[in-house]
């Protein structure tokens, strides 16, 4: 059976897909491990912190394994597309400045090679509800992008808004786990990292470091 891609994160980042309960199919998995490359991207673009993109070798080759199952042409495609989106991950190390066009250029360029992705990726009809693995990434996309605002743009309340109900929505999928060591663990970091997020500005090391527990907890 077709994996799948919630249509959240779909419009989300890959804009060319809007038609809704649309979802890229047998692939989510390289789909994520992209979005999770842009998130280090605009971690490191918010803040000049290599720290951020230490572990894009390691998501190099989690997307690579991804390919082995694709057709050449698929694949060799989406090969190309992580190779443009991390010549726009170097553009931004070795021209970064707070707010610089080549900074802004970079990161949007990032952005297009993201968006291409839905090209070479089936489609399937699907209205299942995003999962919470899939919630925390779209909240942590979203507040990477909130922590750009001044370089980026874009509509800051609309992005409030986004927030606050992923926010909901992770909090009722929480709760509804049931009782176990393992569980209370998810529930306690996730309590860490809304500590995280001022409403003032979101504290971004901690943000990322429970973030990365829960979403190497929610994947074992």
């Amino acid at each position: 059976m077709p994996t799948r891609l919630s249509s959240l994160f779909r419009n989300l980042l890959l804009a060319a897909l809007t038609l809704p309960g649309l979802s890229l199919a047998a692939g989510n998995e390289t789909a994520y491990i992209l979005q999770d490359a842009q998130r280090c991207l605009l971690l490191f673009a918010a803040t000049g912190d290599e720290h951020f993109l230490r572990s894009l070798p390691s998501l190099a080759e989690r997307y690579e394994k991804q390919l082995a199952d694709q057709p050449g042409a698929t694949a060799m495609s989406l090969w190309n597309v992580w190779l443009l989106h991390q010549k726009s991950v170097a553009d931004a190390r070795a021209h970064y400045a707070p707010g610089s066009p080549q900074l802004l250029d970079a990161v949007r360029q990032a952005g297009k090679a993201v968006d291409l992705l839905p090209r070479f990726l089936p489609v399937v009809q699907d209205e299942t509800p995003p999962t919470l693995t899939e919630n925390l990434r779209q909240l942590a996309l979203l507040e990477a992008q909130g922590a750009n605002q001044k370089l980026l743009g874009g509509d800051e309340q609309a992005r409030r808004e986004a927030i606050a109900g992923l926010q909901g929505r992770i909090e009722e999928q929480l709760t509804a786990l049931p009782a176990s060591p393992e569980n209370e663990a998810l529930r306690s970091h996730w309590r860490y990292l809304r500590l995280s997020e001022h409403e003032s500005a979101t504290l971004l090391y901690p943000f990322n470091a429970q973030l990365e527990y829960l979403l190497a907890r929610l994947n074992d």
